[in-house]
């Protein structure tokens, strides 16, 4: 009720609040205390009050005005258009900024990257190449009492290499190199021990050319020497012991001691050129 004191003075309430307020105030003399107290702050205010008449018709012109707006036809509202009307580029500026980023970060890991592939290609390539000569040996030696192809004292297999026409007409090699895969293909040639005799017989510096070649850049072992000068084979079931190291390092990843053909081409060449001069 306190706060309809001011409205009271001012005239500004209805007659039923008029009513509720002069009830409260003649139950309540410290009401009416307030009253008087609001009258006269707000006495001063009564100075300034200047008598302002409205222009004549105001009310009706104004009543007309929004009848006028009232009657117009509303604006259309405009039309929300969807997520999916909204055409949208595909490169935005943002996402040209991180496709650079990005490009920028990893452009220097792609060559050395395509390097390190290529380079665990040919190491694959590499193993499993000795892996298929290992087979063919194997092959043989279990087929001839766990022996391997012999080198013999007396020509035309006389050479590091002639384990290669020997196991070739066995039909025990399919799909090798007699060069590492990673430098090139080489298929070993088509050269039968019966070829090799008649080239010795009636073409030596073919047949010499011949044996240089057929191992291509691998070598095989020549055997030993046993009693009474004799020119051994070893035996198959003593390979891993015998011919081979430990381990063979190609990179970074070691290749079991079963894989016999490890020796570099320099071997090849002195296997062979021993093995000519004790037979000479």
């Amino acid at each position: 009720m306190e706060e309809n004191l001011l409205g009271y003075l001012l005239n500004a309430l209805d007659p039923r609040e008029r009513r509720d307020v002069e009830s409260y105030l003649l139950s309540h003399p410290e009401a009416r205390q307030r009253l008087e107290m609001i009258r006269q702050a707000i006495q001063p205010l009564a100075a300034d009050q200047d008598a302002v008449e409205p222009p004549p018709g105001l009310r009706t012109r104004a009543i007309a005005r929004v009848a006028d707006y009232r009657c117009r036809p509303l604006p259309r509202a405009p039309q929300v258009r969807s997520a999916r009307d909204v055409q949208r580029t595909w490169w935005r500026r943002a996402d040209v900024l991180v496709a650079a980023s990005l490009l920028l970060v990893f452009s220097p890991l792609v060559v050395p990257g395509i390097a390190y592939l290529h380079h665990r290609r040919d190491i694959a390539s590499c193993q499993n190449n000795l892996r298929s000569f290992y087979m063919a040996l194997m092959t043989y030696s279990d087929q001839f009492d766990g022996d391997l192809p012999k080198v013999e004292k007396e020509p035309p297999r006389n050479f590091a290499g002639v384990f290669v026409p020997i196991l070739h007409d066995g039909g025990y090699l399919r799909d090798v190199s007699v060069s590492c895969p990673a430098n090139g293909s080489n298929p070993p040639q088509c050269v039968t021990l019966a070829t090799l005799k008649t080239l010795h017989d009636s073409q030596p510096e073919k047949f010499r050319e011949y044996t240089s070649e057929l191992g291509g850049c691998y070598a095989y072992p020549l055997g030993y020497w046993g009693q009474g000068g004799q020119l051994c084979g070893l035996p198959g079931r003593r390979i891993n012991r015998t011919f081979c190291c430990p381990s063979w390092q190609i990179g970074r990843r070691s290749i079991p001691p079963a894989a016999i053909l490890h020796f570099m081409s320099v071997t090849a060449s002195t296997t062979a050129a021993k093995a000519r001069t004790s037979s000479t």
